[in-house]
């Protein structure tokens, strides 16, 4: 097991780099590279740059990497699989090295596979195991229809009224419809809640200015009475001052 460079942690080995490789760096990386695995490279690190079928090099034409890491010309292998009868089992279409399955079973998604299936698409021996492909329909065919009743929209809840301008000659460029009628809902929302807020506040000011009121008149009220009352208590301490002289006065 090794790293990488993309921080994979992989198990696959490049013979011409030395060094370890993930299978996503294998396809955008190592495209003509012999890649097996670690334990392969130690047992045996000796190898061949060169297709097994036609022993050319594996640097021209193009390539193709089956499952099993074997990598061939594309050329090669279709010659090879066109030679095998047409009701040939795709079991039977096997690697020229390893004997194994040179089309990947459905259940198999990894990016490699997905390269096989491509690059084989074209193949008239590879066709019939491949998965088909959906088949396109005609959007124009497959749009729904609305079916509008215009009786609905007439009985709907508002109205809109608009008023004919053709008789009216237009002084300042044309003149747009007007529509009345409609009120949004949002902007009745908020004026009435301003209205009910501007006549609490109202409400509340007057409070106010009564209570503020009633409070000088209670104040007036208290100073008069106290004024009052200390004039009644200076007369009355005057009163019998007098009359006790009037009285001194007879005797």
């Amino acid at each position: 097991m090794g790293l990488c460079k993309c921080r994979t942690v992989t198990n696959l080995f490049c013979f011409d780099h030395r060094k370890n490789v993930c299978e996503k760096c294998i396809i955008t990386d190592h495209p003509q590279c012999i890649v097996n695995s670690y334990l392969q490279w130690l047992q045996d690190s000796d190898f061949k740059n060169e297709c097994e079928i036609c022993k050319s090099s594996l640097k021209e034409g193009e390539l193709i990497r089956l499952c099993c890491l074997d990598l061939f010309h594309l050329e090669c292998i279709n010659a090879k699989c066109n030679m095998l009868p047409e009701n040939t089992p795709m079991n039977k279409y096997t690697c020229p090295t390893c004997k194994k399955a040179i089309i990947p079973s459905e259940n198999v998604t990894s990016p490699l596979a997905s390269i096989i299936r491509v690059k084989l698409a074209d193949s008239k021996w590879a066709k019939p195991f491949l998965p088909k492909k959906p088949a396109t329909t005609d959007n124009s065919n497959s749009m729904p229809i609305m079916d509008v009743n215009l009786s609905n929209i007439q009985n709907a809840n508002f109205t809109v009224n608009t008023y004919d301008n053709t008789d009216v000659l237009p002084t300042h460029g044309p003149t747009k419809p007007q529509i009345y009628g409609i009120r949004d809902g949002d902007e009745d929302k908020y004026g009435t809640k301003k209205n009910e807020s501007s006549l609490l506040k109202d409400f509340l000011s007057s409070i106010n200015i009564h209570q503020r009121f009633h409070k000088k008149k209670l104040l007036y009220i208290l100073i008069s009475f106290i004024i009052i009352f200390t004039i009644l208590s200076i007369i009355s301490k005057k009163i019998p001052s007098n009359a006790e002289v009037d009285m001194n006065d007879k005797i």
